[in-house]
C-alpha cells in the first residue's frame, strides 16, 4: 500500500508577521536616523553641532522617509523662518501661504529656541500642516546673546532668533544652492518659486529690496538712507567709504546663495561688526538702530541684487491705520508687517488677510487679538 504523499503547506502565523514587520520598520527608523549624521558634511562640522540641534517628530516613520528623499534633491525649494513663543503663530501662517500658492516642492527649514520647540513640533502636526515637508532647528541663542549688550548697558531691542539667519549656511551645511529667508511677519500670495528664480550677478551673494526703489509706503519719520542705521562719526564706519545718504534695504526678505556665503565668510564678518558694537557706538543708538540690519547694510553695500518691488510690499505694521487700499494689497505677491502693529495684534491693517493662512495653536498658547 502506497501512501499518499500531499505537498506540505506551512501554517501562516500572524504573529510572526507582525513581529517581522515591526522589525522592518525599526530597522528602517534606525537607517532614517543614523545615515544622516553619517554624511561629512553634518559629522566633521563641529560649528553646526554647536549652532543647531535637529529635532524630528518621531511618530512617523513614512514622514522621515518623504523628508530626507526630498532634502537631497535639488529641485526642491528651501525656506527658512525663524520665531520664538511670542511669534510661533506668524511662523506658522507664512509656511501654510508659502505652501498654499506653489506646486513646486518645498522644504521648510524652520529655526526656533529650546522653549518653542515641543510647542512648534505639535503644531506642525495638525491637518492643514502635516503634510508639509520640513524640518526643526533649535537655534542657540547664547551665539549672538553676547553682542546684544554693549558697554554702557545699551541693550538692543530685538530677539536673539533675530539674528539666526546668519547663520544659515552653518545650520545647514549640505545647502550649496538657493536658500529664501523670510521673516515671520509675511504672507506670500503667489508661487514662490518665481522669487526663487531672481536675477543675481555672479558676484551677487544675496537678493534684497531697495528701499529707494520700493513701492512701499514708508512714513515720513521712516529711514530709507544708511545715515538712519549707522553712526557715520564712528572712525570704523567712515574708514568703510560708505556714503550716507545711500538707500538702505530692508532684510525681511531675501534670496541667499548658501555657497558663496559660506565661502566669503560672511556669518563671520557680520559677527565682527556686532562684537563692535559692543565696545563703540557703531549703529546702535541710531534713529531706526536695533535688530540685524545694520551689519547686514555694511556687509552688502552696493552688492546685492534686487527683489522685484510687488515680492516685499512692507510697512503694514508700521501705522495701525490702512496704508494701502485693498486692490493694491491683492495684487502684492508678499506682504510685510514689519513694524509694532503685528496682524495678530488687537489693530493692524488687512489682517484679514493673514487670518486665512493662520492655524490654530492646539496648545492654545498663541492666541490672536481682536477687535471682537
Amino acid at each position: 500500500m502506497v501512501k499518499s504523499t500531499k505537498p506540505s503547506m506551512k501554517i501562516f502565523n500572524p504573529y510572526t508577521a507582525v513581529c517581522l514587520g515591526w522589525q522592518l520598520m525599526l530597522l528602517a527608523f534606525v537607517i532614517l536616523r543614523v545615515l544622516p549624521y553619517a554624511f561629512p558634511y553634518v559629522s566633521n562640522n563641529a560649528l553646526a553641532k554647536q549652532i543647531a540641534q535637529r529635532v524630528w517628530d518621531e511618530s512617523d516613520l513614512h514622514y522621515y522617509s518623504m523628508l530626507n528623499e526630498h532634502q537631497l534633491n535639488s529641485a526642491a525649494l528651501h525656506i527658512a523662518v525663524a520665531a520664538d513663543e511670542h511669534s510661533l503663530g506668524g511662523l506658522v501662517a507664512v509656511v501654510n501661504s508659502v505652501q498654499s500658492h506653489t506646486n513646486r516642492t518645498i522644504l521648510f527649514h524652520l529655526i526656533t529656541d529650546h522653549e518653542s520647540e515641543d510647542h512648534l513640533r505639535e503644531w506642525m502636526r495638525q491637518p492643514r500642516l502635516s503634510r508639509i515637508y520640513h524640518d526643526i532647528t533649535v537655534f542657540n541663542t547664547s551665539l549672538v546673546s553676547q553682542y546684544l549688550k554693549t558697554e554702557d548697558g545699551y541693550r538692543d531691542l530685538t530677539y536673539p532668533l533675530s539674528y539666526a539667519y546668519y547663520y544659515l549656511p552653518q545650520l545647514y551645511p549640505h545647502l550649496d544652492g538657493r536658500l529664501i529667508y523670510l521673516d515671520h511677519d509675511v504672507i506670500v500670495q503667489h508661487d514662490i518659486a518665481e522669487l526663487n528664480s531672481t536675477f543675481m550677478d555672479p558676484g551677487h551673494i544675496v537678493a534684497l529690496s531697495d528701499d529707494c526703489q520700493s513701492f512701499s509706503v514708508r512714513p515720513k519719520s521712516m529711514e530709507r538712507t544708511y545715515a538712519g542705521y549707522l553712526n557715520f562719526n564712528n572712525a570704523n564706519v567712515r574708514q568703510t567709504g560708505m556714503r550716507a545718504a545711500t538707500c538702505s534695504f530692508n532684510t525681511g526678505v531675501m534670496v541667499i546663495d548658501m555657497k558663496q556665503w559660506r565661502a566669503k565668510n560672511i556669518t563671520q564678518k557680520l559677527e565682527k561688526w556686532l562684537m563692535l558694537n559692543t565696545m563703540e557706538d557703531v549703529f546702535g543708538r541710531q534713529k531706526a538702530a536695533g535688530g540685524s540690519q545694520a551689519p547686514m547694510m555694511i556687509v552688502f553695500y552696493k552688492n546685492y541684487a534686487n527683489i522685484e518691488p510687488v515680492w516685499h510690499v512692507r510697512n503694514l505694521g508700521v501705522t495701525a491705520g490702512t496704508s494701502y487700499s485693498s486692490e493694491f494689497i491683492s495684487q502684492a505677491k508678499l506682504i510685510h508687517w514689519n513694524g509694532n502693529f503685528k496682524p495678530w495684534g488687537r489693530v493692524s491693517q488687512h489682517s484679514e488677510i493673514w487670518n486665512r493662512y493662520y492655524v490654530d495653536d492646539p496648545l492654545l498658547k498663541f492666541k490672536p487679538i481682536r477687535k471682537y
